[in-house]
């Protein structure tokens, strides 16, 4: 995924990796593991400095699950997922 990303962003400017200052995702193994995740990969071509963060929605979504597990029981959380 990374080989794909870093030609597709050397096409749009081949000193992408002196301006990339940040990447977001999900926070999956594969995008930000610590060896091998897609993101931790830009970030070793990257200048110092270079932020991973949670993409913000998807720490949302955590929470909001959390809490309406909590205080509701699971027909409600089925019956509300389900609408979707």
């Amino acid at each position: 995924m990374f080989e794909i990303l870093a030609k597709l962003l050397s096409v749009m400017d081949n000193n992408w990796k002196g301006k990339i200052i940040g990447a977001t995702s999900d926070g999956a193994a594969s995008m930000m593991g610590r060896y091998e995740g897609s993101v931790t990969y830009i970030q070793k071509e990257a200048r110092p400095g270079f932020v991973q963060v949670w993409c913000g929605l998807h720490q949302l979504d955590i929470v909001v699950r959390k809490t309406v597990t909590k205080f509701f029981d699971d027909n409600f959380y089925s019956t509300l997922t389900g609408l979707f």
